[in-house]
């Protein structure tokens, strides 16, 4: 988690970091950029179909080093993680957290488990109309500044120290 740390860089627009299948929701995402093209929506996945990359308010990038990854978490406003099906343990969700950036997620299992309201949103049965407005009703920068501290809870460290003191109460 320190690699994916928070900086003060500017933020702008809306991001998705998964593979292009439906499953992923990406296609609420590409909707969403449809919808409202005031707001960038930048794509980091695998392949991508033309005619999202020749609107105006998307970008596209893919084989993203961890050093670049990090950066768009940063310079995001919010990650979107429109998932049909459930993530386990949502490695994307966590980064982001880290890196001070608030998520707009379905609440598959997994999702929910790790967003929690300060940090940003779980919506059931996500569609394109509902990240528009959870974007608009999130109070984003009171968001970011509890985004690193729930990042915490899921780092090695933490994990660590949870279980030998689950082995110290059992030993007693």
């Amino acid at each position: 988690l320190n690699y994916f740390s928070r900086d003060n860089s500017e933020r702008n627009g809306l991001l998705f970091v998964g593979r292009n299948v439906e499953r992923k929701g990406i296609n609420a995402f590409k909707e969403s950029a449809r919808q409202n093209n005031e707001v960038e929506h930048k794509f980091v996945t695998n392949d991508l179909n033309p005619e999202i990359k020749e609107l105006s308010n998307t970008s596209y990038k893919s084989n993203l080093t961890r050093s670049e990854l990090r950066k768009e978490y940063r310079e995001s406003e919010a990650l979107v993680l429109p998932s049909k099906w459930g993530e386990g343990l949502p490695l994307v969700i966590i980064e982001s957290l880290a890196c001070g950036t608030p998520v707009i997620s379905s609440d598959a299992p997994g999702n929910q488990q790790v967003l929690t309201s300060g940090v940003g949103r779980n919506i059931e049965n996500i569609s394109a109309s509902d990240i528009v407005k959870a974007y608009s009703e999130m109070n984003l920068e009171e968001m970011r500044k509890n985004c690193r501290e729930r990042s915490k809870n899921f780092s090695l460290k933490n994990k660590a120290e949870k279980i030998l003191e689950k082995y110290k109460e059992e030993s007693n």
